[in-house]
């Protein structure tokens, strides 16, 4: 996969706004999903040639207090000037910030990659003869950021012409972005990635049409 300046930015923002972290030059991402981490380290390896990489793999287990956990692997990069430099862009503080804009740095193939990382279809009413559901919602698990972060996310997408709404996930006090209509096109725009590249995670593009999937 070929990828200019402003892809590999677009890459490297989309995993990051998800499941990646930065931590005293390090770069870390976790996840379940082989294919997507696979890929992450192919990219990495062909476009940081002199970067330290590592993948390791880890067996699902059981912990002390009965929670399962499933296999995940772990990537880390180390010795590399330009994930120092993302680390002052998301960390300039130590902690992980959304940097302003940092949305519109997205093409689509970093808005897939933010979306197989944090990404959920919530399907209404789920019918499990027909496949269908009655309506459905998209989420981006954005947990960890403020609510004046929210508010700029928000603000970001829709500069992108899609309509948001913050959820106040009151049990958990926790707040997530929601993207409502046009929720379809987002989906087919994000698709083509998740069938040639990561396509374990097919599930959640799933929008719950009766008898069919995108």
């Amino acid at each position: 996969m070929k990828l200019n300046h402003s892809k590999l930015k677009s890459f490297f923002y989309g995993t990051l706004l998800g499941d990646s972290y930065i931590h005293n030059g390090i770069f870390y991402c976790k996840q379940i999903s082989k294919d997507l981490m696979y890929l992450k380290y192919k990219l990495v390896k062909q476009y940081l040639p002199n970067a330290i990489i590592k993948i390791s793999e880890h067996d699902e287990y059981t912990d002390k207090n009965g929670v399962h956990h499933q296999k995940y692997y772990l990537l880390s990069i180390t010795g590399s000037r330009y994930i120092k430099k993302l680390e002052k862009i998301f960390y300039p503080n130590g902690k992980k910030i959304y940097p302003d804009q940092a949305i519109l740095k997205l093409d689509w193939f970093g808005f897939a990659i933010w979306y197989a990382d944090d990404g959920t279809t919530i399907l209404v009413q789920y019918n499990n003869l027909t496949k269908s559901a009655r309506s459905r919602r998209i989420q981006i698990c954005t947990d960890n950021f403020t609510k004046d972060e929210h508010i700029k996310i928000k603000k970001d997408l829709e500069t992108l012409g899609l309509k948001i709404k913050i959820i106040d996930r009151v049990r958990n006090e926790q707040l997530r972005i929601q993207i409502n209509t046009p929720n379809q096109d987002f989906i087919c725009n994000i698709s083509e990635y998740f069938y040639n590249l990561f396509p374990s995670l097919l599930y959640k593009i799933d929008l719950g049409y009766r008898n069919e999937s995108l």
